[in-house]
């Protein structure tokens, strides 16, 4: 796989990820719309506002879409050949449903390349199933990925979720009945920080990806 490839890749699986990743936070409580009549959010789904207690999975009836803009960059020295760096920006769209209070399904459903070339990536469906709700919460994940310009994956996971304390990691905007209405999100990380190799494992900084987004939620019942 080429490197411009595999960056490109990087860059537009933002969204695949984002509910859990960002379940994982803890966000400042913004300011109360109830005032201002406007009366979403989905707190009569039992969401909490803080990311903190937010479980695994999306309750029962919510619907989350997301939106996430991300930035990677790789860099690498290859013997002979020179310093091979690449930076990529993608834009992801998609969003989440709560089948059950354990059961979320969802998809990535616009992955796009904006830079260095703009091309329409790979959109991806995913499932996730909570069998364990405690202090630790622990489920099992399926991602498919839909072959547009790229091979057919499949993927299993096994996403895990420690309520532990509070660190505000992004901002939610409060809406009906003290339940979050949006979600924005900044996280920084090195997806491949920790790579197993034949001389034991090995640290990679050389690819690290930015995003910025966003989720907005909306009750069905």
């Amino acid at each position: 796989m080429s490197v411009h490839r595999t960056i490109a890749t990087v860059a537009t699986l933002g969204l695949l990820a984002w509910g859990g990743s960002a379940s994982a936070q803890d966000a400042a409580s913004g300011p109360g719309l109830a005032g201002m009549g406007i009366e979403l959010g989905a707190a009569s789904m039992g969401l909490p506002l803080p990311f903190s207690e937010r479980p695994l999975t999306l309750t029962e009836g919510t619907i989350r879409g997301d939106a996430a803009f991300t930035i990677a960059h790789f860099s690498v020295s290859v013997p002979g050949v020179g310093t091979l760096s690449e930076t990529a920006v993608g834009l992801a769209l998609g969003g989440g449903y709560g089948i059950t209070d354990d059961l979320e399904v969802g998809a990535s459903v616009i992955p796009l390349t904006l830079s260095p070339d703009v091309t329409y990536g790979d959109p991806s469906i995913y499932g996730i199933y909570r069998f364990l709700a405690d202090t630790a919460e622990i489920g099992g994940s399926l991602a498919l990925t839909v072959p547009i310009d790229g091979d057919f994956t499949a993927t299993p996971g096994l996403p895990v979720l420690l309520h532990l304390g509070d660190t505000h990691g992004g901002y939610t905007l409060e809406g009906q009945g003290d339940g979050p209405l949006a979600d924005i999100v900044l996280s920084f990380g090195f997806p491949a920080l920790l790579m197993p190799a034949s001389g034991g494992d090995v640290l990679i900084t050389e690819l690290w990806v930015l995003s910025i987004g966003g989720s907005v939620y909306i009750g069905t019942r």
